[in-house]
C-alpha cells in the first residue's frame, strides 16, 4: 500500500521522441524471487493520474517505447 514517485527516462530525441515522465504508483502485491534469479523481489504497481491529461500522457509514453522498440 505504500505511494512511490517514479521517474520514466527520455526515450527519443527532442524532436521525435517522449520526454521524462514522472507517474506516481501504489505498491499492490511483493514476491520474493528464487536464489540465484537476476532480482531479488517482483512487485506490482498500480499506477495513479490527478487527470485524464496525466493519464493520455503515460499512454503517449508507452505508445511510444511500443513503436520504437517494436514490441
Amino acid at each position: 500500500g505504500e505511494t512511490c514517485r517514479f521517474t520514466l527516462p527520455r526515450i527519443g530525441t527532442p524532436a521525435d521522441g517522449q520526454p521524462e515522465l514522472e507517474v506516481v504508483g501504489v505498491i499492490c502485491w511483493m514476491r520474493e524471487m528464487p536464489r540465484g534469479g537476476p532480482y531479488r523481489f517482483a512487485t506490482g504497481i498500480q499506477l495513479r493520474f490527478s487527470d485524464p491529461e496525466d493519464r493520455a500522457g503515460m499512454q503517449e509514453y508507452v505508445a511510444y517505447v511500443k513503436k520504437r522498440y517494436k514490441l
